[in-house]
């Protein structure tokens, strides 16, 4: 027989039972010097709950328990289970996957977190509020202590509000980054007709070669009706390869993709239909995979450890982290007026407003695409130009006409003060000019 690691499994008196087996006696003597490591790792932790980042969805971006990623949350009866890691000192114990820049090693060792700590929901899972990738959670062991207890116990409370580690933003990025380094032109499709026809779109399976050769996402997980598509959420790349080395990337190591790509000089791959269903954004409760157009620009995004700013990049704000700045890479001209046409062409053909195009870091606290270099304002200008065949001072006389139909103020109700509606002057003590 063999002995199953059970933290706290201390049974000295099984070695003489063992000593006719040198594989199990082995086995049992592993056990207890684990056991004894687990034991003095957490002498200074206290009962109780404990924080933990959320590590399921690094690949997908799949936390709705649908997923079809080794790690990705998954559903059992009505509970969600996640793959975690514990921010405390018996989380150390496996080794931190920010620490690591090659995306095999990083999925290597957050299946090593899934060996030991999987939680699963103290509560009916709700598919309407998913967890996220570096999502930070309450979790606890139902049986025992935290010293004594036995980690199939591990449970997660309900959580209220959205607090994000920052520090595995980066991790998450680097997924799409390590690529080819080197662009390859030789695929670069000429702007031109931005919708295809789903018929164009073949069913490559895992063919992942194939289809990168021919533009295309491999990553098709469905199809949907056009009266699904309801949004368009912008990405940027978060490397300095081009669409072809992206998308190699995508088709053969994720499970994730993107409808369009665009390259730095405007040109793009139309590498899926827009009915198609791609995991490019598990998004929240309104925008998500399911009901948007993913587009991705090449764009590295922001400085980090291995990648430095270049002279021209732009200082900005994370999107989704307070104050924090960085440098970002700046988009090219012939991007984002491609970007533009294409965005006018799947508004147009969906019927999707304008208002709609949302930049990724919009639908998810823990994303920071498309960043600060980019001007979401403009762009919807520009897009909205190209949809209404207006230009940007009809546009603005369109809305300043809006604005002065709009019904005035209406007289106060008999009896009411005047007094009790808002002034337009400007309070006592402050100049009105």
């Amino acid at each position: 027989m063999s002995v199953k690691f059970k933290k706290s499994y201390l049974n000295p008196y099984k070695f003489r039972q063992y000593t006719n087996s040198s594989k199990d006696l082995y086995d049992l003597q592993i056990t207890n010097i684990m056991d004894s490591f687990f034991d003095s790792a957490m002498t200074n932790v206290t009962d109780g709950s404990f924080k933990a980042v959320v590590l399921s969805g690094i690949k997908t971006e799949d936390g709705d328990g649908t997923g079809a990623g080794a790690n990705d949350a998954r559903i059992v009866g009505r509970y969600m289970t996640v793959v975690v890691k514990p921010l405390t000192g018996f989380g150390e114990m496996l080794p931190d996957p920010r620490f690591y820049d090659n995306p095999e090693q990083i999925n290597e060792i957050i299946s090593m977190y899934k060996s030991s700590y999987t939680a699963t929901s103290d509560h009916y899972f709700d598919a309407t509020n998913p967890v996220s990738f570096g999502q930070v959670i309450d979790c606890y062991f139902e049986k025992g202590s935290i010293i004594n207890s036995d980690f199939k116990t591990l449970r997660f409370s309900k959580p209220v509000g959205f607090d994000v580690d920052q520090s595995f933003e980066s991790l998450a990025s680097i997924i799409g980054v390590k690529l080819a380094s080197e662009t390859d032109w030789s695929m670069s499709s000429l702007l031109g007709d931005v919708l295809d026809t789903a018929a164009s779109f073949l069913g490559f399976g895992n063919d992942h070669e194939a289809a990168t050769k021919q533009g295309k996402c491999s990553n098709i997980k469905g199809t949907r009706t056009a009266d699904k598509l309801k949004y368009i959420v912008l990405h940027y790349s978060a490397g300095f390869g081009g669409k072809q080395a992206c998308l190699s990337y995508e088709n053969r190591a994720t499970d994730y993709g993107y409808h369009y790509m665009i390259d730095r000089d405007g040109s793009f791959f139309n590498s899926a239909d827009p009915l198609s269903l791609i995991w490019h954004s598990a998004g929240n409760k309104q925008v998500g995979n399911r009901n948007s157009v993913g587009v991705c620009i090449m764009n590295v995004g922001y400085e980090r450890p291995k990648i430095k700013a270049k002279d021209d990049w732009v200082t900005g704000k994370y999107p989704n982290n307070g104050s924090k700045t960085a440098k970002w890479e700046p988009f090219t001209n012939a991007s984002f007026d491609s970007c533009a046409k294409i965005c006018a062409g799947i508004c147009k053909k969906f019927n999707i407003p304008v208002a709609n195009i949302v930049g990724h870091s919009d639908i998810q606290t823990t994303k920071s695409d498309p960043g600060p270099a980019f001007d979401l304002l403009l762009f919807r200008n520009k897009v909205e130009s190209l949809v209404t065949g207006k230009n940007s001072l009809e546009l603005s006389m369109d809305r300043l006409n809006d604005l002065n139909s709009l019904p005035a103020t209406p007289a106060p109700p008999p009896g009411l003060s005047t007094g009790n509606i808002p002034s337009t002057q400007a309070p006592a003590g402050i100049s009105s000019e």
